[in-house]
């Protein structure tokens, strides 16, 4: 009976397929690396950057459409019209990158000269145009309950991967990566469409006041999301402008593995975001804390317990990268500043359950513009390391943060600046992580041990928590059902 529990359960299905697609994608990026050498892995690094920058101006439509299809989750005609108003947007999107795309290409355009892809550019525009598409997509499976195909889909690129890395080496290996994420799209758009997970698209659909509401919501939503989401890549920009290919290759793969170790948390936040939004949407304070306090109780403890752990384990993985021996204070430094990022989780959410986009807008814009003023002093005035840049990314984050957790604290009329500075960084969080800061800035790596044990001893209640959360998940998967 336990053994068709595990194997019917959702949930552990999707994790996992996650999992187990991730673990395989790290070893996969340590031969793409090895393979491409750090002048290649810097090429295809700045075509990552350029399909984020594309990714990410999205117009909040993706985040606008989850919220609103949660909130109306009993009217499906309803939901079904807000669906094809967005598929809509995204289909004029398109066409205008691909105009782009020809005027780059007439023009004889290259992007940065010390990157030369102009080759690529007809593949990232598709590309590119099948992520918007695609974003939908994982949405409207995520709130069908259609969690297997999910899991499908977001691990077919990671096999296509493992196959192009057995036979193909440096140049050609960018364009070989790039074609699986072509075909790993358009099954997207195939698998979604043969488990009816989308309605039957027609014209009377298309209403100017369902794409307004959208718009309304995702806008401030896009600024929100576009804006956080530039924090990392607006410093990924500033190194690849400022430092050598080499030099920007260290840095991607350095950031490549250390958010490789967020990346399974956040398996589990794609999984439960919906259900999440709706119940921190409640208007019963107690609900929304109760929520709040178990979330932030499990997620960032074992967001600190994963980083902690995989700390221990980045100098013994140089050991066998010789190419990227420079890399691993960088590498420490960015699982840090991406440990950061999880503070704000939770409260970040209830700002958006609330309906409250607009200070969210706020905050992010703020924060995005901090990371690229203290970046750019760091590079032009103090001339640090590569490896150091990323400090601006994790004091931006400390900010942002902070300021979520006010905001949130306002929402639930809690404003007590004491609780708030408890709510924001726990001290039994905040020692293990202050010391692993100051190991990693001085390059004290004997020491990386450190921050782990005082974990384990400061956070025993909350690791007790983590395996209830587990337990429960495991019983009874159905709880992530809105």
């Amino acid at each position: 009976m336990k053994i068709k529990l595990f194997l019917t359960n959702k949930i552990l299905i999707y994790l996992a397929s996650r999992y187990i697609s991730y673990g395989v994608q790290f070893f996969v990026s340590l031969i793409i690396a090895a393979k491409m050498g750090p002048y290649f892995f810097g090429i295809y690094g700045f075509i990552t950057l350029i399909l984020n920058y594309c990714a990410v101006i999205s117009f909040g439509i993706p985040a606008s459409l989850n919220v609103l299809l949660v909130h109306h989750k009993a009217q499906e005609n309803t939901c079904g019209n807000y669906i094809g108003n967005a598929l809509l947007f995204y289909t004029i999107q398109s066409l205008l990158l691909f105009v782009l795309y020809l005027v780059l290409v007439i023009s004889d355009i290259e992007i940065d000269n010390n990157y030369p892809i102009k080759e690529y550019y007809l593949l990232i525009a598709i590309i590119a145009s099948l992520n918007y598409f695609n974003s939908i997509f994982i949405n409207v499976l995520r709130i069908k309950n259609k969690v297997n195909q999910l899991s499908v889909l977001q691990s077919l690129n990671v096999l296509l991967n493992v196959i192009v890395v057995c036979i193909v080496k440096e140049e050609n290996l960018i364009i070989a990566l790039l074609l699986c994420n072509l075909i790993s799209g358009i099954a997207s758009v195939i698998v979604t469409k043969l488990c009816n997970a989308l309605p039957p698209l027609k014209k009377k659909m298309i209403k100017i006041t369902f794409l307004k509401e959208i718009l309304g919501k995702g806008i401030y939503l896009f600024f929100c999301n576009s804006c956080f989401a530039f924090i990392l890549i607006s410093i990924r920009s500033l190194i690849s402008a400022n430092y050598k290919v080499e030099e920007f290759g260290a840095f991607t793969f350095s950031f490549s593995i250390a958010n490789s170790v967020i990346l399974l948390l956040e398996a589990l936040m794609t999984i439960i975001f919906p259900k999440l939004v709706d119940l921190l949407s409640s208007n019963d304070n107690k609900i929304v804390e109760n929520t709040l306090e178990k979330l932030r109780g499990t997620y960032i403890s074992s967001a600190h317990l994963l980083i902690y752990v995989a700390m221990l384990f980045f100098p013994i993985l140089l050991n066998f990268m010789p190419k990227y021996s420079n890399a691993l204070t960088s590498m420490n430094l960015i699982a840090l500043a991406v440990l950061m990022n999880t503070n704000s989780s939770g409260y970040s959410t209830l700002l958006i359950s609330k309906n409250k986009e607009r200070t969210s807008a706020v905050l992010s814009m703020t924060a995005l513009i901090i990371n690229i003023i203290f970046g750019y002093t760091l590079i032009s005035f103090f001339h640090v390391d590569f490896s150091y840049v990323i400090l601006a990314t994790l004091f931006t984050y400390v900010y942002f943060s902070f300021m979520v957790v006010v905001k949130g604290k306002e929402c639930l009329c809690k404003s007590n600046m004491v609780s708030t500075f408890k709510s924001f960084f726990p001290i039994r969080l905040f020692i293990p992580y202050l010391v692993a800061l100051i190991i990693s800035c001085l390059q004290y790596e004997n020491f990386i041990w450190l921050p782990l044990v005082l974990y384990m001893i400061l956070n025993k209640r909350d690791i007790f928590m983590m395996f209830n959360t587990a337990k429960k998940l495991i019983i009874n998967p159905d709880i992530i059902n809105i």
